[in-house]
């Protein structure tokens, strides 16, 4: 009897063996299944589409379908949560009770509870794409800390970053930092721009708070 292989064993050799596009289109599949794993919903070809359109832009419903390879990710997937939801009640971890701060929650402050929690996964898994697509650039082109330390210090303290010496960020990252601005308040529900100069939740926490906000905006600005 054959043993279907495991998503990780699927994710490794397609990275092995694709294209740097390929690649890329594989990481947003992979942050996709991972947001809609979390949120507890459906892992079909046409939901992960739309979770990588919500969160990464692309790839979309109709790529992944004429893929096979990205449709074998796809189904290693949906097999390991179908096994895993079919497992022993006494194999499952145990429950530690509620997943509400309080039992005499209604139901529309439970459901929005639940939204906040939803909103608040993809948000992560944007950032978290974000951090990996920062430092693969960073790893590509390394600050050189001799030659930034050995400059001495600035005026207000800080290590001077030598021009033709320390690249920029290069545009892959700023592209990404650009398009995560631009779209978080457009795609994610529950999420506003404040004046145009910061991002936060619709109940006032902050996301991104002016001076960090702007500090990325010209990050990304180059």
């Amino acid at each position: 009897m054959s043993v279907e292989p495991k998503s990780a064993d699927v994710y490794a050799q397609l990275r092995s063996e694709g294209s740097a596009k390929l690649i890329a289109a594989l990481e947003r599949i992979k942050g996709a299944c991972d947001a809609l794993d979390a949120a507890n919903a459906a892992l079909s070809y046409s939901q992960v589409g739309k979770m990588a359109i919500q969160l990464y832009g692309g790839p979309k419903t109709q790529s992944i379908m004429n893929s096979p390879k990205h449709k074998a990710y796809i189904d290693a997937r949906r097999r390991e949560r179908l096994a895993s939801s079919t497992r022993p009640a006494s194999a499952a971890a145990p429950q530690t009770g509620s997943t509400y701060p309080a039992t005499d929650l209604d139901y529309k402050t439970r459901r929005f509870i639940d939204d906040l929690r939803q909103r608040n996964t993809l948000l992560e898994s944007a950032m978290r794409e974000l951090k990996q697509q920062v430092l693969t650039a960073t790893e590509l082109r390394p600050l050189d800390l001799a030659a930034m330390i050995s400059a001495g210090p600035q005026g207000d303290a800080s290590i001077a970053v030598q021009q033709g010496q320390s690249p920029p960020l290069p545009a892959e990252a700023r592209d990404a930092l650009r398009q995560l601005l631009d779209d978080l308040v457009r795609r994610v529900p529950g999420v506003e721009s404040f004046k145009g100069k910061g991002i936060r939740l619709r109940t006032g926490e902050w996301l991104l708070p002016p001076d960090r906000f702007a500090l990325l905006k010209s990050i990304a600005e180059g």
